[in-house]
């Protein structure tokens, strides 16, 4: 078997000599480097040609996605804590509450959108509260109308789009079968080797990010022979 096939992050024996320099130009405990060479190697099983050029790039790639997922988490810790005032719609009708976890509400309230967020803590809600009094339906639920309309436009105007925070376009697992023909065991796969990020969970189901799903997808192959103009060339462009 080719020693490039035949490497697995952290044992020993014999290697390919790209394998070799690659651990030599890259700290195998970098964040990304040994899922690089995983793929790799799956690249390799695909039957692509593997240079030292290609092999810097994916590692690259791979340590730049790992830096891109750390910090997607570490700003959704960083909202998690800080407390905000939000807007979550149901049908014409818009939920006005405070959280310290947003993605917890999110889930346990299951909205539609959730169309604006503010700074902001209990104190902020009561004022929200009393400034649409007049659209109150019962408790936290006000009619989506005028003047509340024109506000939820001014906080996307002054925080930008909710999607800003969480800009995924989420899929259910249902649909990721559907759409891209991956099943749960693979997508749980994907997400516990850090490859994706982990689901959000809506109720009973769990979503996913569309995005990483069709990029994975791409670095990793999934077909029997590996496309044209896909990974491989753009790791050998980005040389």
């Amino acid at each position: 078997m080719d020693p490039l096939l035949n490497y697995r992050p952290g044992r020993s024996g014999s290697r390919h000599p790209i394998v070799n320099q690659i651990l030599e130009e890259f700290d195998p405990d970098t964040p990304g480097v040994a899922g690089g060479l995983l793929r790799l190697r799956k690249l390799k099983e695909y039957g692509a040609e593997i240079t030292i050029d290609v092999a810097r790039a994916c590692i690259r790639e791979s340590i730049a996605r790992a830096e891109i997922i750390d910090r997607v988490r570490k700003k959704r810790d960083e909202r998690a804590q800080s407390p905000l005032v939000y807007y979550m719609r149901l049908g014409d009708l818009v939920k006005i509450g405070w959280t310290t976890n947003l993605k917890s509400r999110r889930e346990a309230i299951n909205p539609q959108e959730v169309m604006a967020t503010e700074p902001g803590n209990d104190k902020v809600e009561r004022q929200r509260h009393k400034q649409f009094a007049d659209l109150r339906v019962h408790g936290e639920w006000f009619r989506l109308e005028s003047p509340l309309t024109e506000w939820i436009d001014q906080l996307k105007a002054a925080y930008g789009e909710e999607k800003d925070v969480d800009d995924r376009d989420m899929i259910s697992t249902k649909d990721a079968t559907k759409i891209y023909g991956v099943p749960y065991s693979k997508l749980r796969l994907w997400a516990n080797e850090g490859r994706i990020c982990e689901p959000e969970r809506r109720g009973r189901e769990l979503f996913w990010d569309a995005a990483e799903i069709e990029q994975i997808k791409d670095i990793l192959g999934d077909r029997k022979h590996f496309p044209r103009g896909r990974t491989c060339g753009r790791l050998q462009t980005q040389v």
